[in-house]
């Protein structure tokens, strides 16, 4: 859930925003524990079977914030694009991220829970972060009547980190450098860029991307662009503590990325395809059931993709086809996916509600895909559970009028139409649900709803 409240002067000189942000996953029957020691300690080495649904254990994750920005206008006006701006932004943000698993059912076999049971309520991992940041940033823009344009934002962030993971606690100040420029020639050329450089606790992590557009009227466009980054490691990646006790910490180099990108649009024929080529060093990923690895090696990833849109009347069609390749297994996802939706899309009500009904049905080609780890939330690579071609089937609805909108999806509604059935190792019957982590089934059918409205005065 999101909301929020602007108020522009009328005048136009200054702009005050204020947003509120819950997001909570809460699930239950989440998967089991693949393993009596969770990371293969030598006195519990062998596997003992836990039942995929576990109606006593419970994740949750949710994410908390608060955000003030206001906007002042030295020259020109907040919201409206004239021929020269001089905006100033402040930000004031408040973010709180906590992460939570367990699970109260005392195992069956009490070596299961060996040195981790430190006390009677099982096992568990709780991880919390909360954020503070301040942000000021100037904004100078020119424009012509002639569809050119220039437009440079800077300025400095401050973040104050605070983590704690029931053993350790700590605290991390970030200052940011950030930019941004904006340039268009005659509604023919675009050039963007962005920057960003850590100069804190985490110094060393950097951030520099650009791309360049060319557009042919009505025909279609060509953009090219580049990506450079390393980062810091993620909290979760560096260290991870159960039920009190600490399983792993870990000191691993930055991470870095290089990539090369291109997309080209022709609008008459409805096509349009892509192509990026990535260059990955000093990747993180995690080993089966959960342990963190670093790639040391320079992994090569390239995707290419192509789709087509076709309108008949009020009908449409669309059709993607995705191929990607890694050089290292470790890096890993589907060689082929291909995605196709057929939808109705028209205005109701004397033409004043726009309507979306259809279906989406997604083919995945064989993969040995992630498993999951409930305790920590992330997926991690099996050497085990190749799965063949399989397909998902979606349906949604949406409705938008002015500043309200309205949609409806229904994950997997496969299931209900054609009947999909699946067991789980203990013998319980599940809906088949196809989805890129083996062994991790959801609900029967997902259905997800949201409504987003606008009001001005």
């Amino acid at each position: 859930m999101r909301v929020g409240l602007r108020y522009v002067q009328p005048k136009g000189r200054y702009s005050l925003a204020l947003l509120h942000g819950n997001h909570l996953i809460d699930q239950e029957d989440n998967g089991g524990i693949r393993t009596d020691t969770l990371y293969g300690q030598e006195s519990y080495k062998d596997p003992i079977n836990i039942p995929i649904y576990l109606s006593t254990a419970e994740t949750k994750y949710r994410v908390l914030d608060y955000q003030i920005a206001q906007t002042y206008a030295l020259a020109g006006r907040v919201d409206r694009d004239s021929l020269g701006r001089l905006l100033v932004f402040h930000r004031l943000s408040w973010q709180e991220r906590s992460f939570k698993f367990s699970d109260t059912e005392p195992a069956a076999d009490s070596l299961f829970y060996g040195d981790f049971q430190t006390d009677q309520r099982g096992i568990r991992q709780y991880t919390s972060w909360t954020t503070l940041s301040n942000t000021g940033e100037v904004l100078a823009s020119w424009s012509s009547s002639g569809g050119s344009s220039i437009s440079f934002q800077g300025g400095i962030e401050h973040r104050l980190h605070r983590w704690n993971n029931e053993v350790n606690k700590g605290t991390i100040n970030n200052l940011l450098l950030l930019g941004e420029l904006d340039m268009r020639w005659k509604d023919r050329v675009d050039i963007n860029g962005r920057a960003q450089i850590d100069l804190g606790d985490q110094a060393g992590s950097w951030l520099a991307e650009g791309a360049i557009g060319v557009r042919t009227g009505r025909w279609g466009a060509l953009q090219a662009g580049l990506h450079l980054s390393q980062r810091f490691p993620d909290l979760i990646q560096q260290q991870l503590v159960i039920s009190q006790r600490i399983v792993y910490n870990e000191e691993w180099a930055k991470p870095q990325q290089q990539s090369l990108f291109g997309t080209l649009r022709i609008q008459p024929l409805g096509l349009s395809a892509g192509v990026q080529t990535s260059l990955l060093t000093n990747a993180i990923v995690f080993r089966d059931p959960g342990q963190p690895e670093q790639v040391s090696e320079t992994v090569s990833v390239n995707q290419f993709w192509v789709s087509h849109h076709l309108k008949l009347w009020v009908l449409h069609v669309d059709n993607k086809v995705s191929a990607q390749s890694s050089s290292d297994d470790r890096i890993r996802f589907p060689g082929w996916i291909t995605r196709h939706q057929l939808y109705y899309d028209g205005k109701w009500f004397k033409k004043t509600l726009r309507t979306q009904i259809g279906f989406q049905a997604r083919l995945i080609s064989p993969w040995t895909p992630y498993g999951y780890q409930p305790l920590s939330g992330q997926f991690f690579i099996q050497d085990a559970g190749k799965v063949e071609w399989n397909t998902q089937i979606d349906g949604f609805f949406s409705m938008e009028r002015l500043g309200f909108r309205a949609y409806l999806q229904f994950d997997n509604i496969g299931r209900a139409i054609f009947g999909w059935k699946d067991t789980a190792t203990n013998g319980v019957d599940i809906p088949r649900q196809f989805s890129t982590v083996a062994g991790y089934p959801q609900p029967e059918i997902w259905m997800r709803w949201g409504i987003a409205f606008r009001f001005r005065g």
